[in-house]
């Protein structure tokens, strides 16, 4: 149960008071004491079923839990950080230093149990919480009550709705606006505990007969027979009730329980009207179901409302609640929208918490539930997280681990396979990891009625998808999956994609490399890797590899760089194909601004290379580390950026390497281009774009389109000349992340050049969107150049040093050191 750790630190405090008691008596009898000390400590563990004679748990949860207790001194209660941020405002404690514990690899967080409050809630609900939206549902509640107030009868009332979704603070506004002489009742239904069939009725009976546990069996009948009024069985009534809930000797039947409780409220609806309302109903049991069913349909000349809160599980048991046979509304409540959950989550927040993306952040995570909202923003406020650090709450968790461990087990195994999928997936993607042959159509419909799936879109018109009801629901159901199970469903999804997607397996190679990653990463978890997971991280790789490629032929540099780290980092450090894999990481941290991490890439690259003796990855990795070079170390020389590349090329020939021939040209068209030689340039650009061509690497022949375009801009060739040779350029780049946007800031300083500052500005806001959508903060750093020098040749220096200063300090941001000097030149330029 969502409480269980509230129960556990409870029961510690109970063992310890009831020791203190028989100490007293051992001491007295025996001159002796029994000391104890006390850990307790949350989280996951795994449990046996007891049904070999054998009961365990263990994990990381039981481990800590008994280093607390070791830690503990005697009569001491220590409980562990996650119990605590369970049980919070129900106790008083004492912060500790971390603790090292034999067995624990960190310091633990730990506190000293001081005190647990009785009647109060782990996690106290915030006083303050608006309720945003629910003004439908609030009319329907208010509609139904003036119905039984203008015709007598009784009216059942049902909301529907998951932990958290509002039901109860739709129902304290509800009772709010309630006119001042109708009388309220309420009682709930207890998940636990002995004699609780009838708890929400004794506690009815609590509140209008105004009970105590001190009264005797003879003073609790007088108290309710007084209620039962005039009528002439009135004092067996009270007697049958009084039994019913426990204040009397004697064990009334539940056909006699159920009269009286009928006559009990009719008569107390006779007068006036009343609202009973019943707490967790779907805790309820059986026989008491049946007691709010007899109510409904026979209560007669009383105006009652009788409302009803629950989960939906309560309509596997009683579907005649949603309507029918009983005179009776059952209404489901919804997340709330987008907008709603956003003012909600501005509502909870102080203006210090505003930062950027916060309120979004929490309010995608929470996806409409409103105790998902407000236990966000305390974690958020409590532990001064940032929202990107936020996770799911520990009271969050509780609740929906709660509800996951009281599934069937055919469902709970369906909704295990369904996280592993992800947040949307389709009945014969789970049919293929369930692996018996069997339909799921059964648990899947219970699921959905149960709130925890919802119908969702197919990737394909026609097909049948379903999708978690919140992501933290999926993220609960993934953390309870046992690793090794977690590791074989990661592996059998990713075969079965293999096995089925036939021409789309190359658009979902990110995907299947994943999940192959995760069934590695799990596995070595659990032990040393063997063969058999050697030769699944070298799947894994293949595939993040692949995606990686294409995300850097298309520019999407984080992905490129994320994923070719992945799929490096799966590999041993000798491995081939890793080596090939870390000039194009390198390339990419260069694209993304992170030069150094991109030398200590090719560094790494060029040694273990050489190492392993594959000379072509060497120098592939000795030129893009020149090309690196170039641009951060102010004493680097064109001259030298030359040499290697001619002494490479020879290289690149004996073995056939087209790329690697492109490459080398185009670092010997850097050094013409730093001394100035942009004819030079020009030419040897054109030899390298051939060999890019030949060699199929559309990204190679992209930057060298670009670099063509800009020579044309800082060259000798006339302005008309150059835009027309830009124009045919254009249209040859058309598409292409890259080159286009370089030919489109080019154009643009060339029709400023050419006086026509509207299309220059127009021109280069076209290639700087294109760059800002991808990432590319180098290639940012250098159009800045271009839009200054835009805004000199249009006489407003205002802004041609604003835009100058941007590239100026990205570039001496990144330690950049080629294009640096000619900013500054600009820059200067603009401030004089």
């Amino acid at each position: 149960h969502e409480d269980d750790a509230l129960r556990a630190v409870r029961a510690a405090v109970d063992v310890k008071d009831a020791l203190d008691g028989l100490n007293d008596e051992l001491e007295r009898d025996w001159g002796v004491r029994i000391a104890i000390r006390t850990g307790v400590n949350t989280g996951e563990v795994v449990a046996a079923d007891g049904s070999q004679g054998t009961a365990f748990v263990t994990g990381n949860a039981v481990n800590v839990a008994s280093r607390l207790e070791q830690a503990a001194s005697h009569g001491e209660i220590l409980i562990g950080e996650h119990t605590y941020g369970l049980v919070r405002d129900a106790v008083e404690v004492e912060s500790l230093s971390p603790l090292h514990l034999k067995g624990v690899s960190a310091a633990v967080p730990a506190f000293r149990l001081l005190v647990v409050r009785p009647g109060v809630s782990g996690r106290a609900r915030r006083p303050d919480t608006p309720m945003v939206g629910r003004g439908s549902e609030l009319g329907l509640l208010d509609g139904a009550f003036g119905r039984v107030e203008a015709n007598p009868g009784c009216h059942l009332f049902t909301v529907i709705g998951t932990a958290g979704v509002g039901k109860s603070r739709l129902i304290a506004e509800f009772l709010r606006e309630l006119p001042a002489t109708a009388l309220v009742l309420r009682g709930r239904c207890l998940p636990y505990g002995e004699g609780i069939t009838f708890w929400p009725l004794a506690e009815i009976l609590g509140t209008a007969a105004g009970l105590s546990e001190k009264d005797s069996p003879a003073e609790a009948s007088a108290k309710i027979e007084a209620l039962l009024g005039q009528q002439r069985d009135a004092a067996a009534l009270a007697v049958q009730l009084a039994e019913a809930i426990g204040l009397a000797e004697g064990e009334a039947t539940a056909t006699q329980t159920f009269l009286a409780a009928r006559r009990l409220l009719e008569t107390l609806g006779r007068e006036r009207a009343i609202v009973v309302v019943f707490d967790d109903v779907h805790w309820a049991e059986p026989t008491f179901l049946d007691l709010v069913e007899h109510i409904a349909e026979r209560a007669r000349e009383t105006s009652m409302l009788l409302i009803c809160m629950a989960r939906p599980e309560l309509l596997e048991a009683r579907p005649g609640w949603a309507g029918g046979k009983l005179n009776a509304t059952s209404i489901l409540l919804e997340p709330l929208s987008g907008e709603e959950s956003a003012r909600l989550v501005t509502s909870l927040l102080d203006d210090s918490d505003l930062r950027e993306g916060t309120r979004d952040r929490i309010a995608d995570a929470a996806e409409g539930n409103p105790l998902f909202v407000e236990q966000l923003v305390a974690m958020l406020q409590e532990d001064d997280l940032e929202p990107d650090a936020l996770t799911i709450p520990p009271s969050v968790q509780a609740v929906l681990s709660a509800r996951l461990d009281r599934l069937p087990v055919e469902e709970r195994a369906l909704i295990e396979c369904a996280a592993v999928v992800g947040k949307v997936f389709e009945p014969d993607e789970i049919e293929a990891l369930a692996g018996n042959g069997e339909s799921l159509s059964g648990a899947m419909d219970a699921l959905v009625r149960k709130e925890l799936i919802r119908p969702g879109r197919a990737s394909y018109p026609g097909d049948e998808a379903y999708r978690f009801r919140h992501l933290l629901i999926r993220d609960a159901a993934y953390e309870a999956i046992p690793k090794e199970r977690r590791s074989d469903l990661h592996e059998r999804y990713a075969t079965w994609l293999e096995r089925t997607t036939g021409d789309r397996l190359r658009e979902l190679e990110e995907i299947v490399g994943y999940h192959l990653e995760q069934a590695f990463r799990y596995r070595t978890e659990l032990g040393p890797p063997g063969d058999l997971d050697q030769a699944l991280a070298e799947r894994a790789a293949a595939r993040l590899a692949a995606a990686g490629s294409r995300a850097f032929s298309r520019l999407d540099t984080p992905a490129a760089v994320n994923l070719l780290e992945r799929a490096a980092g799966l590999l041993p450090v000798e491995a081939p194909k890793r080596l090939e894999l870390l000039p194009d990481l390198g390339r990419a941290l260069l694209e993304a601004g992170e030069l150094t991490r991109a030398d200590d890439v090719l560094t790494h690259a060029i040694e273990a290379a050489g190492a392993a003796g594959e000379d072509g990855i060497r120098w592939r990795a000795i030129i893009e580390r020149e090309a690196l070079r170039f641009q951060t170390e102010e004493l680097a020389s064109p001259d030298e950026l030359v040499r290697v590349a001619e002494e490479a090329i020879p290289e690149f020939e004996r073995l056939d390497d087209a790329l690697g021939l492109a490459q080398a040209w185009h670092l010997i068209s850097d050094a013409h281009w730093s001394a100035c030689r942009f004819g030079s340039s020009a030419e040897t650009l054109e030899r390298a774009l051939v060999y890019a061509r030949r060699a199929g690497d559309r990204r190679a022949e992209a930057e060298i389109l670009g670099g063509l375009a800009a020579a044309l801009f800082f060259g000798p060739t006339p302005v008309a000349e150059a835009i027309a040779r830009c124009d045919a350029l254009r249209d040859e780049a058309r598409g292409d992340p890259v080159a286009e946007p370089t030919v489109l800031v080019t154009l643009a300083g060339l029709h400023a050049m050419n006086g026509e500052f509207d299309v220059a500005r127009t021109l280069h806001a076209q290639g700087r969107t294109i760059l800002e959508e991808l990432g590319l903060r180098l290639r940012l750093a250098w159009i800045t150049y271009v839009a200054g020098s835009i805004e000199l040749l249009a006489g407003d220096a205002v802004t041609a040093e604003r835009e100058f200063r941007v590239g100026f300090e990205m570039l001496l941001e990144m330690g950049e050191k080629d294009a640096l000097p000619t900013q500054a030149a600009g820059l200067a330029e603009a401030v004089y």
